[in-house]
């Protein structure tokens, strides 16, 4: 239940809690890269959908709302979404002084892919914001916050605004000490 109040919440998943694809927390994850302003009302429809049939397992919701007037289109659309072999291929992958860094360039949130090909750093620069993000137990230390950055986990660094060259050099600049 606590991934449930995390996902409502837009926060990151609890520490240990998994869902393959298919799942109801694979649908509230992916919801929230991808329904965009229709996110909250989904995400009510697919909480209210499990509340509601307590006979479908959570592991096997989102196919039981591939006929769901709102979830329908999300619900084909997670299903459909490439493997993560395939994802990878959309990371570039560079040997810095701090350790293998994996630089996404796209608005799909890859992190789970970066760290699961073997990268201790993931750096996201997009229109939509950023972030360098340490792998588990990697911390960021000393990072540079320039004044509309945040520093939310100990191993997380994020900005909201679009990004640009200077966002790339300020991670880089971090990475190569």
């Amino acid at each position: 239940m606590r991934y449930l109040l995390a996902a409502t919440e837009n926060a990151p998943p609890p520490r240990g809690f998994f869902g393959g694809r298919g799942s109801l927390k694979h649908l509230l994850w992916w919801l929230r890269d991808h329904a965009g302003e229709m996110y909250v009302p989904a995400v009510q429809a697919a909480l209210s959908m499990a509340l509601e049939h307590p006979d479908i397992p959570l592991s096997a919701l989102t196919a039981h709302a591939l006929d769901h007037p709102l979830l329908g289109v999300f619900a084909s659309t997670s299903l459909a979404s490439p493997p993560a072999h395939d994802l990878a291929d959309k990371l570039l992958f560079e040997e810095l002084p701090k350790g293998r860094t994996a630089w996404n360039f796209s608005t799909t949130n890859l992190a789970k892919v970066a760290f699961r090909s073997g990268a201790r750093f993931y750096a996201a620069i997009s229109a939509q914001g950023g972030c360098l993000m340490g792998a588990r137990g990697v911390l960021i230390e000393a990072f540079p916050l320039p004044p509309t950055w945040v520093q939310p986990y100990p191993n997380l660094v994020v900005f909201k605004e679009p990004g640009t060259a200077e966002h790339e050099a300020t991670i880089r600049r971090y990475l190569a000490h």
